[in-house]
């Protein structure tokens, strides 16, 4: 399931961890993987290229629609983007003491970490000649003998060779898992201080900005907590029944996972 790749962070307007979404009024901001989505079903029309009330499309830059003030930025780190996503309301237009600051900050990243070009140095392989296709594990290698197929099958990589696709294979032993397989990381912490350092550069003079700031300046690492989209969608969908935050010292894999992981056993043992 692709959403299970990608991880999600969001901070209210009182600095704490939340979904990364901000829904004001008939409207609203979502990260979804590594971009954003803006959702109005009073402007959607059905001749739009999106489903549903999804309105615009966000990779980058500064936007203003449906009431939202939408700041984001892309990061080469985990391929991610981070938000500040910002609206104001009265609740009398006529009286502006009755203004309320809506404000939701995020961060969308690919959720693990990159052990691509150690696959394309074990294999001398220039990246810049031969394109990755993909990878991943499988039980069986067609060119070796089923009975000497390992137990816990192997790390696999596909390149792109003159228009044919061209696979590799390593065992999967303990050390090979160390050094080929990609782990769950979630939002590292390093991310994560990139993502503070921008919003030092975005936020805007106001009172109530600044001090939401200051208290995101001050997070410690077990405040922190992030999600896996994937079992968000498992979450909503009544899959599963838990909690799905997780802190960035203290990874959770994906709920995917344990289901590939069994999947993988029982067609191993059949």
């Amino acid at each position: 399931m692709a959403v299970s790749d990608y991880a999600q962070i969001g901070f209210d307007i009182n600095a704490k961890p939340t979904i990364a979404e901000l829904k004001v009024r008939n409207a609203c901001v979502q990260h979804y993987k590594t971009w954003i989505y803006v959702k109005n079903s009073d402007m959607w029309h059905k001749d739009y290229n999106y489903m549903d009330d999804t309105i615009a499309q966000i990779q980058d830059g500064e936007v203003y629609l449906s009431g939202f003030s939408i700041k984001a930025k892309r990061s080469e780190t985990q391929d991610a983007i981070f938000s500040l996503v910002t609206a104001i309301t009265y609740d009398d237009p006529k009286d502006l003491k009755t203004r309320k600051l809506h404000l939701m900050s995020g961060i969308g990243c690919y959720g693990y970490d990159n052990k691509i070009p150690s696959l394309y140095k074990h294999f001398q392989i220039d990246p810049q000649v031969f394109p990755i296709a993909a990878s991943g594990l499988t039980n069986y290698n067609q060119n070796v003998s089923k009975e000497c197929q390992p137990k816990d099958g192997w790390i696999t990589f596909t390149i792109i060779h003159n228009d044919q696709l061209m696979d590799f294979y390593i065992e999967r032993t303990p050390e090979n898992k160390n050094k080929f397989e990609s782990e769950w990381v979630g939002v590292s912490w390093e991310l994560f201080q990139e993502f503070i350092v921008w919003l030092g550069t975005v936020i805007d003079d106001y009172d109530e900005q600044t001090k939401w700031y200051n208290k995101m300046k001050k997070l410690k690492k077990a405040n922190i907590k992030f999600y896996n989209q994937g079992d968000k969608f498992f979450l909503d969908n009544g899959v599963i029944d838990k909690d799905i935050m997780q802190g960035i010292e203290d990874q959770k894999k994906p709920v995917i996972m344990d289901v590939i992981e069994m999947i993988s056993k029982e067609s191993y043992i059949s």
